[in-house]
Formats: C-alpha cells, structure tokens, sequence
C-alpha cells in the first residue's frame, strides 16, 4: 500500500444491514410414557424409534414449508399487483384517464349499471400477466388503440355487499397532443365517451360504483389527489355534499355536518408524526389495525400527557377550541400546538380526520389534521410542556398503538380506532404487506435467495460469468493475503453492519458476498437499459458515465475547483473506483470500503492492472466513511455511488458531515443512487419491491429522507438533483 494510502487508515460504514433475531429453540413440550417394557431394556429402542419418528416429522414439515415460501415467492412474481384477502371473488381493472384538468368516462350500455359514467375497465382474464395489463387490454376492447400515457398512480377499491368484488384503477396522464388525435371507438358495452371536468363531474346518482367509491371513500380520495397531475380536486356536479371531494388543506365544510345536526362547538388539532414510509401502501397480507401500526418501527407521534379537569393524565395530541383570530381549522391546529409544546416543527400536512361528539347543544366538531415531519426536523425539535400538560413526548407508533383506551384522550383513541384506518392508511401511506411479510422468517430466508436470484438470472443471460468469477476467485490465493495486508483489525464495525443483509447471512463480511459482487452490479446496469442492445461492459460504462456528466457538468456551471484528488465512499470490489479514475484521469483516487473482503477483490484487480503495464492511481483504505480519520480538506471530490440506499439516516447524515470536512473549499460533493421520484421506481410491481426490500432493510429510510436538507445542514451551497437515467439520481453539492 502507497505512503499516501497508508495515511487514510480508519473507519468506515459503507452498507447497513438487518437486525434479526436468532431463532429461539425450545423443549418439544411432547409427554413421554415408560412403559414396563421399557424398563425391561427396551427404552433406548423406544426412544429410538420416537426420535426417528420426529426427524421424519421434522423433515416433512420443513420441506413442506419451503415449498410453501417458494410457492408464494413464484405467486407473487406471476401476480405483481395481488392481494390475499380470502373474500375476493372477482378481481378487475380500469384506466382513469386524465388530460389538462378532465377525465375520460364511457356511459355504460349494459344490464349491470346500465348508463351509469364510468371508467374503461374490466375483469382479469387468464393471460394477463398483471393487472396493468388488464387494463390496457380492457380499454383497448371498450374504444379501441389507447395512445401512450403516464401512469401516476394506482388505486384499489372494493365493492358489493362482503366488499368481495377488488378493482385496481390506474390512473393515467394523456399528453395534450395525444388527446387531440385520440377518438374512442366504442364497442356495443358503451353508449358514449366523454372527456368531463375533474372539477364538475356528473352526479353521484350516474356514476358507476367504481367511480363513486374514488369520490366518497377517504382513504381512495387521498390517493386520488395524490395522483393527479398538480394535486388537482375531483368533484361530483351534485348539491348531495358526500360527493364532494374536498382538498387536502380544507377545513370543515357543513358538509361534515348532517342537515338537522347544530355545532356547538368547533375546535383542531394536529398529529404531527416522523415517518419511514414506503413510496405506495402495496396491499398483499391482510393484517389488523393494530398490527398494521406495529409494523412501523421506525414511526413517532408527538404526544402529550394532559393535566385538568378534561382527561387528566391521558395522552392526546396537541390543539383546543377555535378562536374567532383562527383563519380555518388547520390554523387553529397551528396555533394551539404552538401554545402547547412550543412550536411547531416544519410539516406536511397530508389529510385530515372529523372527530364528531355529542355537545350540550348541538355537535362538538373536532378535525385533526394528519402531518408528516421529515425524520431530521423531529430529531431537531425539542418539544417543551405549558401548564396544562404533564409531558410532551415523541412516541414510536407501535407504543401509541398498544396504549389502552383508557389510557387516551377521547379524541386520540377516535383518531387511532379501526374506524380511521383508511384515513391514516391514505395519510401516512402504511407500509403493510412489505415489512409484514419480510416478518415471516421462513418466507424471508425464500425472499431474499428470489431477490439475488432476480440478478443471478440477468447475468446468466447476458453472458456474465457469475458462478466461474467465484470459482476463479476462490482459488486465487493472493486475494486473501491482500485481505490480511489491508485490513485494519483494530476497526470497530457499526451494530448494523455486523447483521444479515442482502442475501448473506454475514452481511457484506464474507467472501461470497465479495466474489458476486461484481457481477452482481454488471447485471443492475444492464437492468437499468433493458430496452437497448448493450453488454454488460457497456451498460456499466453508460451507468457510470451518466453520473460522471452530471459531476462535470455541475462543476463548470458552480465553478467548482480541478480535481486532483478524488475519494471513493463506499468502493466495493473497486468498479466505481476504477471508473471514477477514468472519468478523471488527472486524479489520485482513493477508494474506501468497510469491508475487507471487497477490498481484497478490488486491490487484487488493480495489481494485476499495473502488472499489465498500466500507472497506477488508486489506492484502497479499509475504515468507517462515519469517521475517516483522513486528513481535513484533502479532497477535490467526494463520491459515493449505490450506498446511501444501504445505510440508517443517521449514518447518511455522518457520511455528509465527514464528507463536507474532507472537502477543499470549492469542492464537490456527489450522492448517487435510486431516485424516490423515479417512475420506474414508484411503479414496481409489488413483489419485486417487496423482494427488495427483504435484502436491503433502510430503503423505506432512505425514499422518505431529505437528502438535499442534510446536505445543506452540513454546509453545501447550489445544492441539486439531477437525473442520472430513468431509476438513478445525482445529488450534488459545492463545499463552501
């Protein structure tokens, strides 16, 4: 190793990992009888012929569960957008196509809810792969070639009397051009096709079922608004109230309020809660309301302790009575959680809940408004008590859940009731199937083979040599004396990382982990470019160069100093390190990595780069990225490509700090990897997600996280995001 390698020893987190429990063992808890002939010296035999019994037993029940897990793992790739609830009968699908601000509706001609407005759709049929796919088809029956169009979002309703029939609905943006040359043929299941105003759409009295539910239930509203291009509010033309979808910032309407209903008093509050939500809700296991919650580990309410004669000494949420000062509802919220704890920390509010009570008078109103606090604004946020409160706290979701309703403020025991569950489920966007599945550790240890399989398949199918690169390695006696040369054994490793992750019960401390690396990220690439005809070479160099542009480019417009000496945060077997020092081939690159095992691989393909004649200029440090140890302003650029994904947020945010610290002033700062608002990303199928997910623990973290804020905070200026390809991101920063 080079002096100037030898100076950059230290510590360093370069992926996160899992935390599972052990499996506990414990005594079969089976009765056994002595009989007389056993005490006659046929015991042992006895004993014999039960333990042989119950290995038989054991093995059976092992190999039928795992043909169980393998089964449901294949079912869920043939079916990527299922449920499993047992009273589904029917299942079918339909396109909620939007232009500028109208949706297409067809008027049915039918004996089921003939001439009713309604989406073009269908049932699933044998052949459709997935039900995107029935949609489409569905709609091509109904009125011929639909033109291309942006799916922003999906949607599953149910219907009839047991909720038994399941209808996804897709919505779709057509591009203006597209609308103008699009004229719907339709076939005799149809009267007529119209192009309606979101704002103005017919009376609920004409609209087919589907529609109506996307207009009145809560939660499916929610994810309406979510979906539509710029937040836009659909609602029925109907003087009836309930079909008026009302926007995410609206206060309480009279439509809260029956006709012979009087308020007697009105008042808000705010559920300010720091989330680790995943993109969608992908509903595949059905679980209870409780279990839902308890699912969201890394979730918190700001809670508070009452004094006074109104609930002393339970726990509710911040807000009183409306002041006559109040603007709206949401203002009152405001303005009662400021007086209350202290202020308010930056929020998003996501959707509202109408507590309704009886008064002396008439109705109490009570609305408590849904908001999201980014995870780095609630860890800054120190709330403080007044007089009427004995503690204010931020509680993890899965306590608030298990508080008994004795223990809670009326209102808070409303709010977190299963009465509310399509509300919250829209608001906060409830990871259910996803971290309930990977829950189940037979079906884990199924999943997370699936997932390294999904890339093991690519490779054998494009030629990349994945089993004979192991083979290769693993009897190459040199890679592990550079293990023992690079290593420093002095290095504590973070909790996290010394857990299972990916498909690897050591995590990334392993050799075979190490030995697949590499072609495990030539198969990702070329994932990243299934439509064009590249080798797994070339799909690396354009993922690679595509990031590398943006640095450059970036760096021209802000000015940004020469780079002479470029860093590597989290190297690997030293693909990214290596294509860094091409993009830069003026620079000393330094390439740093946790584990010892990939930098092995990655400083024995460079020594047998330079024995083939070429310079060397990179060189490998084994340390922690949350602390290098590494000399303050000695870099020009600090790079970190695929890594963020892998790590808790607190160790992203140590990675900023430390990375802001090794910078020159004028340097620059990269972050690549997933882009949240990828749609590519946003509408993977459910089970490849949740096949994702099962190997790499902190997504959910990571999609939910401020990366630009942390950046920031940490002390970059002309902070941005660019568009690396259509699932990858550049986020880019200037040392100040």
């Amino acid at each position: 190793m080079s002096s100037s390698c030898a100076k950059r020893m230290s510590n360093s987190v370069v992926y996160a990992s899992l935390e599972t429990e052990k499996d506990d063992l414990g005594p079969d808890g089976e009765d056994e009888l002595i009989t007389e002939a056993d005490l006659e010296g046929g015991y042992e035999q006895a004993q014999s012929r039960t333990g042989l019994k119950r290995s038989i037993a054991c093995a059976v029940s092992v190999v039928l569960l795992s043909i169980a897990c393998i089964g449901a793992v294949v079912f869920l790739l043939h079916n990527k957008s299922m449920d499993m609830d047992k009273g589904v009968e029917k299942r079918g699908a339909g396109l909620f196509l939007v232009s500028g601000s109208e949706v297409l509706l067809l008027r049915r001609n039918s004996k089921h809810n003939d001439n009713t407005w309604g989406l073009p759709g269908g049932n699933v049929e044998a052949g459709d792969p997935h039900l995107q796919a029935t949609a489409m088809r569905e709609a091509t029956e109904e009125m011929g070639t639909v033109p291309a169009c942006n799916v922003t979002g999906q949607i599953l309703t149910f219907r009839g009397k047991k909720k038994q029939k399941a209808y996804t609905v897709f919505i779709c943006e057509m591009a203006p051009a597209a609308r103008a040359v699009f004229k719907p043929k339709l076939n005799d299941e149809h009267r007529e096709a119209r192009w309606w105003p979101l704002a103005a759409l017919p009376p609920k009295g004409q609209l087919h079922p589907v529609v109506a539910t996307l207009l009145e239930d809560p939660g499916a509203q929610r994810q309406l608004v979510a979906a539509l291009p710029g937040g836009m509010v659909p609602a029925s033309n109907s003087t009836a109230g309930p079909g008026t979808l009302k926007s995410l910032d609206a206060g309480v309407s009279g439509a809260d309020v029956a006709g012979d209903e009087r308020v007697d008093k009105r008042g808000a509050g705010l559920m300010l809660a720091s989330t680790c939500s995943l993109l969608r809700d992908i509903h595949i296991i059905k679980l209870s309301f409780t279990e839902m919650w308890r699912n969201r580990d890394g979730d918190k309410v700001m809670l508070m302790r009452k004094v006074g004669k109104h609930g002393p000494g339970k726990w509710g949420l911040p807000g009183g009575s409306a002041d006559s000062k109040d603007a709206d509802d949401l203002a009152t919220a405001e303005r009662e959680a400021k007086e209350e704890v202290g202020g308010v920390p930056a929020h998003e509010v996501k959707g509202h809940i109408v507590i309704k009570r009886k008064g002396k008078h008439g109705v109490k109103l009570h609305t408590v408004f849904i908001a999201t606090v980014a995870s780095g604004a609630s860890a800054a946020f120190q709330p403080s008590t007044n007089k009427d409160h004995l503690e204010v706290n931020w509680v993890p979701l899965s306590e608030a859940v298990a508080l008994q309703p004795a223990q809670l403020h009326p209102v808070l025991a409303e709010v977190l009731s299963a009465d509310h569950k399509a509300e919250l489920q829209a608001a906060l966007g409830v990871p259910v199937a996803v971290n309930a599945a990977i829950s189940i550790k037979p079906l884990f240890a199924v999943m997370k083979l699936a997932a390294k399989q999904v890339l093991k398949s690519t490779a054998e199918k494009n030629g990349i040599p994945w089993d004979s690169t192991v083979q290769q390695l693993q009897n190459t006696p040199e890679v592990f004396s550079i293990r023992e040369e690079l290593e420093d054994k002095a290095l504590e490793y973070p909790d996290y990382y010394l857990q299972k992750f990916h498909a690897y019960d050591e995590g990334n401390l392993n050799w075979l982990a190490a030995f697949e690396v590499e072609s495990a990220t030539y198969s990702m690439a070329l994932r990243t470019f299934p439509d064009q005809p590249l080798t797994p070479e070339q799909a690396h160099a354009q993922l690679r160069g595509n990031i590398h542009e943006a640095i450059q480019d970036f760096s021209r417009q802000r000015g940004a100093r020469q780079v002479h000496d470029a860093l590597d945060l989290g190297c690997s077997a030293g693909l990214s390190t290596r294509a860094l020092a091409e993009a830069f081939p003026a620079a000393q690159i330094t390439g740093l990595d946790l584990s010892p095992h990939f930098l092995a691989v990655a400083e024995y393909r460079e020594r047998k780069r330079k024995a083939e004649g070429e310079s060397r200029r990179i060189c490998y440090v084994h340390a922690n990225l949350e602390d290098t140890r590494l000399p303050s302003a000695s870099f020009d650029l600090v790079s970190s490509s695929f890594t963020i994904h892998e790590l808790p947020p607190q160790a992203i945010c140590a990675l900023i700090a430390e990375a802001r610290r090794l910078l020159r002033p004028g340097g620059v700062l990269l972050l690549a990897d997933n882009n949240p608002r990828s749609k590519t990303i946003q509408n993977l199928p459910p089970a490849l997600f949740t096949l994702m997910k099962s190997t790499e623990p902190w997504s959910d973290l990571y999609y939910a996280m401020d990366v630009e804020a942390a950046m920031r905070d940490a002390g970059f200026v002309h902070v941005e995001t660019r568009e690396a390809d259509h699932r990858h991101r550049a986020v880019l920063g200037l040392a100040a």
